[in-house]
């Protein structure tokens, strides 16, 4: 009885070694002649390019696109036509690149610092500035002991939105680090609590 079992298995196993040896050499000859198509359409372009006039087929079965086409071939010129190959005198770069212009000035940026990037003795200006409460509800901006006018070219437009967002509201003292891009200034902010 154990003979008869290990003839079926014996049997089994080889039909499927059999039946996958046969499902790779299948599959080897599938893309095996994958392969060579591929190959042979790659040398046939080579060969079109090569020719002085390429000539291009185009198999579309739209009208629209194959109209398109006719439309477009009028205004196309070949490879040949447009660039003189050994031509070289005839190259005459532009004095000015035609997509990019640099602007006069930059524009103004600021970064958020952290602390000891601001003490960082790396020969920026130091300065500091002090928020404080105005009489109208409006803040206003000391530096040296005088209010300034210009804290927004200093420190940025959106200071006031960055307290609030980063430096939590009861926080003493309350302090931003800020660094200009465009002047190379750092500055430390200070909001006085009312």
């Amino acid at each position: 009885m154990i003979r008869f079992w290990v003839g079926v298995s014996a049997a089994f196993g080889a039909g499927g070694l059999i039946g996958a040896g046969i499902a790779i050499i299948l599959t080897e000859d599938k893309f095996r002649l994958k392969y060579q198509e591929s190959t042979d359409s790659f040398i046939r372009a080579m060969e079109l390019a090569r020719q002085k006039e390429p000539h291009v087929e185009i198999h579309v079965d739209t009208e629209q696109f194959t109209e398109g086409v006719a439309q477009a071939k009028d205004t196309l010129s070949t490879v040949g036509e447009a660039i003189k190959v050994g031509d070289v005198d005839d190259f005459k770069p532009e004095p000015q690149n035609p997509y990019h212009e640099a602007p006069e000035k930059p524009e103004p940026s600021w970064t958020i610092l952290e602390e000891e990037d601001y003490h960082d003795d790396d020969g920026r200006f130091k300065g500091q500035i002090t928020i404080l409460p105005g009489d109208n509800g409006k803040p206003v901006f000391v530096e040296d002991d005088i209010e300034i006018a210009n804290w927004e070219e200093k420190i940025g437009p959106s200071i006031l939105r960055d307290f609030y967002a980063l430096v939590p509201p009861n926080t003493v003292p309350a302090v931003l680090y800020i660094r200009n891009n465009v002047t190379d200034e750092d500055y430390e902010v200070i909001r006085e609590q009312p």
